[in-house]
């Protein structure tokens, strides 16, 4: 199944659909990795797209999807980290964590490092804080909670960590599969002083996959108007790889 598993077969999934709903042409709002399965769908079926908006623009470069573009990303996740940091040392006397961004990373090390010796609850370690933690430089909504979460654990409710970063342990094969992978990079456990990396490391994509079929000029057949690229906030790190000004190529690839 895995190499029928693509993004143009997707493309034509979606097609397959437009046609069973009875409509000549299809809306399409794509953000993320949808602006590319946009992009390809435009690319195989210009004719059926009535109007496509596009938000938090992937760069379609053959030699960006995918692996490149996950470790690109993995810069403005790295600064997004640096910004929540400093926001949690502005904020240290509601949170009680650090007082600068240092003392907040060095906190982040210790947790770490404790929770590698001995898992939180019996369930939770390094891999499973960094998959809780990692929403901060994801979602500015998820800020306050996380660094209240990590504020209540210090104060001595061990549980509400426990209850955010816990895996579901009835999920056997999905946690089997996450510890192979975990485990698996070079034969090492996770290791890394900088998020990023930490991420890079168990994300799901490690290493580059054999490209399938590629799909020729993405994006450069759309006709103009049918296209409004709305381009993610500049901060967005699942859109883009900096934290200012779209992502290389983005404009390029799409018309606007």
């Amino acid at each position: 199944m895995l190499p029928h598993m693509t993004t143009p077969n997707t493309a034509r999934d979606l097609d397959v659909i437009r046609a069973a709903l009875g409509e000549r042409k299809l809306n399409f709002l794509g953000v993320s990795y949808g602006t590319y399965l946009g992009a390809v769908y435009g690319t195989l079926f210009p004719s059926h797209v009535r109007r496509m908006v596009v938000d938090s623009v992937v760069n379609p470069a053959k030699d960006n999807i995918w692996y490149q573009a996950n470790l690109n990303q993995d810069i403005a996740f790295q600064t997004r980290w640096e910004d929540w940091k400093t926001w949690v040392a502005k904020n240290d006397a509601t949170y009680h964590i650090g007082d600068t961004p240092a003392k907040v990373e060095k906190a982040w090390l210790t947790l770490r490092a404790a929770a590698r010796k001995n898992p939180i609850g019996g369930v939770v370690g390094p891999a499973e804080l960094i998959g809780f933690f990692q929403s901060a430089p994801y979602y500015d909504s998820m800020w306050a909670p996380i660094a209240r979460t990590w504020s209540d654990y210090r104060g001595g409710d061990t549980q509400a960590l426990i209850d955010a970063a816990a895996p579901d342990l009835s999920d056997t094969a999905g946690n089997a599969s996450s510890e192979k992978r975990q485990r698996g990079l070079h034969g090492r456990r996770v290791r890394g002083r900088q998020v990023a990396h930490q991420l890079a490391e168990v994300g799901p994509r490690q290493h580059p996959a054999a490209p399938g079929q590629p799909v020729h000029d993405v994006g450069q057949r759309l006709d103009e108007p049918a296209l409004r690229d709305l381009a993610g906030q500049a901060a967005d790190p699942a859109g883009r790889p900096y934290r200012k000004g779209p992502a290389p190529g983005a404009h390029r690839a799409v018309h606007t």
